[in-house]
C-alpha cells in the first residue's frame, strides 16, 4: 500500500514539473521603455490592444505581453513623449516559442520610429523575449 502511494506521489510530481516546463516564460515578451520623458499610454491589462495574446502587466515604463493559444503575443502600444507631437504607435510581435524560438518583430505603425535592442525568447533556459526601447527618431 505504501509503495503505491509513493508511486502516485512520484507520478504527480513528474506531471507537475512537465506542466510547469510547458507553461514557460519563453512565451512572454517584455517591453522595457528606457527613455526619460516618454511613457506608454492608453493600454491596460485586459485591453483589446492585442491581435493575439494579452497584456498581463503594464506601467508607464514597460509592459509584459503573453502568448495565447499557440500564438505568441502580437500587440500595439502607444508611446507619448515630453513634447507636443511626440507620439508613436508600435506593434510588438513574438513568435510562439515552441514554433520559432521566440523570434521578435517590432514595427512602427505611426509617429516617431522606435530605436530598439531585441533579445529573442529561448526555449532552452526558459528565457522570455525582451525589447529595450532606447530612443525615438
Amino acid at each position: 500500500m505504501k509503495s503505491n502511494f509513493v508511486r502516485a506521489a512520484a507520478v504527480f510530481a513528474i506531471a507537475t514539473m512537465s506542466t510547469q516546463a510547458f507553461a514557460s516564460s519563453c512565451n512572454e515578451l517584455v517591453i522595457d521603455l528606457q527613455m526619460p520623458g516618454w511613457r506608454i499610454v492608453g493600454a491596460f491589462v485586459g485591453s483589446d490592444d492585442c491581435e493575439h495574446g494579452e497584456i498581463t502587466n503594464i506601467t508607464p515604463n514597460g509592459a509584459t505581453l503573453d502568448a495565447a493559444y499557440l500564438h505568441g503575443p502580437d500587440c500595439e502600444l502607444t508611446f507619448a513623449g515630453p513634447n507636443p507631437g511626440d507620439r508613436a504607435q508600435v506593434r510588438f510581435q513574438q513568435n510562439y516559442c515552441a514554433m520559432a524560438a521566440g523570434n521578435i518583430t517590432v514595427e512602427s505603425i505611426t509617429g516617431n520610429v522606435p530605436i530598439t535592442r531585441v533579445q529573442k525568447g529561448a526555449w532552452v533556459g526558459d528565457r522570455q523575449g525582451t525589447v529595450l526601447v532606447t530612443g525615438f527618431e
